[in-house]
Order: structure tokens, then sequence, then C-alpha cells
């Protein structure tokens, strides 16, 4: 038994004592290659298309005058929600916002962006006009501002930064411990941005 093992585990090299050699094997192809010749395809010259001339936007640098067809006193049918928001958003798009219990005036401009006085506002951005909690089917004049923090411990989130209320010709500002009116100007600064 020991000798047959010798004989199994030899190097191989002298072809062993039997001149066994395994025969050479060849193992079919798994693929077979085929020539594609691509049709030609002929690709379209691209036609430009027509591109409208766009108008300048108007930019109003007069006093901003609340619209009357937002006004609860002079209009009795209640327009529809999207309808007043626009009407508000026009109405404050590059004004500057000061009342009693601010800290300093608010400049809207147009796009969402807030200024302070110093410029840019560090802390709030993206203000638009939502939905104000108190307002109904009957009292349709309030409308909150939002805002998106842009800083600090809230960062990323959204706050109501005003509550405003059209009554008896005035803006007033109601989520303040002593409500007071707006007083609503053009903002050179927010104009200054679109020249």
């Amino acid at each position: 038994m020991t000798a047959l093992f010798v004989i199994a585990c030899g190097t191989g090299d002298s072809g062993g004592a039997s001149g066994f050699r395994p025969e050479a094997s060849t193992v079919p192809p798994t693929f077979v290659r085929i020539a594609v010749t691509p049709a030609p395809t002929e690709t379209p010259t691209p036609t430009p298309l027509p591109t409208a001339t766009l108008a300048p936007a108007t930019i109003n640098r007069d006093t901003p005058v609340f619209p009357e067809a937002f006004d609860p006193d002079f209009v009795e049918v209640r327009p529809d929600d999207e309808a007043i928001f626009a009407g508000w958003t026009d109405y404050l798009s590059n004004t500057e916002l000061n009342h009693d219990a601010a800290d300093g005036a608010v400049h809207f401009c147009s796009n969402g962006v807030v200024m302070s006085d110093a410029g840019l506002h560090p802390v709030i951005q993206n203000w638009k006009v939502h939905r104000s909690a108190a307002i109904s089917s009957t009292d349709w004049g309030i409308v909150g501002i939002e805002v998106e923090l842009m800083s600090g411990r809230f960062e990323g989130r959204v706050r109501n930064m005003l509550t405003l209320v059209r009554r008896a010709g005035r803006v007033v500002v109601t989520n303040t411990p002593w409500p007071s009116e707006a007083v609503i100007t053009r903002s050179s600064q927010c104009l200054s941005l679109l020249d």
C-alpha cells in the first residue's frame, strides 16, 4: 500500500511508472459572437423653437395702495382664497413695513427676499402670504405672513411672522401684545435689488 501511494504522488516530470497522462479536452464556447452592422440613422437637425419676447417687468415705485377688490369694507362678495393671497402679495411686494411693536422695519422684497435696514435679513427669508387661522367667510380681510427661519435653533422651520388685518381703511398688525397700525411704504432697498 505504501508503494502505491508513492507512485500516485509522484511529481509527474518523468511520466510516472504507468505513463498515464490526461488527455487535453476542449470546452465548447458559452456564447457565439455575431457581427452586427448598425443601420444608418438620420439625425434630424434640431430646429430652434421660437422664444417669446418677455416684456420687462413693471416695477411699481409708487406709494403702495391697498386694492379695493380685496378690502372687505368695499366688497361684499368674498374672493376665493388664492385671489386674496395674490392681492396681498402684490400689495406687500417691495414694501417696508413698520409697526409699534417691531424692533425695526422689515422689507418684503420680490421673490420672497426679506431685508432689514442693515441689508439682507440674517434670520428670516422666503416670505409669503398664507391663510390666517382667523380668516373666515364673513371676516376675510385677515392674512398671515409666513417666513422661513434660516439660522438659529429652529433653522429650516416655517413660522407665522405677522397677522395682518384690513379694517376701516388701515392694515393692523394683530399678533402682538399691543396691536398697532402697520405703516407700509415703498422700500428703496428692495427697489435697489431690481435695478
